[in-house]
């Protein structure tokens, strides 16, 4: 019987090794706990959950919100910047053109 299922006899022995691995720190008094105290556990998580759900989806409007305002005043500000390049890219040529003027 071993020889035929080896392959799924050892991945039960590695899932019963990593889950007494990890439920070490769950133990109540040093002893696992069972199943009642996992289902009040779980119930307290999903309490703590619940509550902070609204304010998690409240955090995500304002987000959504503010992320269209700063995308629109980088644009803004870009736009203003770009206009102040071309603004002094023009008075240079202009300059440039009036030192050539008076050199002729």
């Amino acid at each position: 019987f071993r020889k035929k299922n080896a392959a799924a006899i050892d991945a039960f022995e590695e899932a019963d090794k990593y889950i007494a691995e990890h439920i070490k720190p769950y133990y109540i008094k040093g002893k696992p706990p069972k199943l009642n105290e996992l289902q009040a556990m779980s119930a307290k998580l999903k309490e703590k959950y619940n509550a902070l759900v609204p304010e998690h989806n409240t955090f995500l409007r304002r987000k959504a919100a503010a992320s269209q305002y700063s995308r629109q005043v980088r644009k803004y500000l870009d736009a203003q910047h770009q206009q102040e390049r071309n603004r002094q890219y023009q008075e240079k040529k202009r300059s440039q053109q009036r030192n050539k003027d008076t050199l002729e």
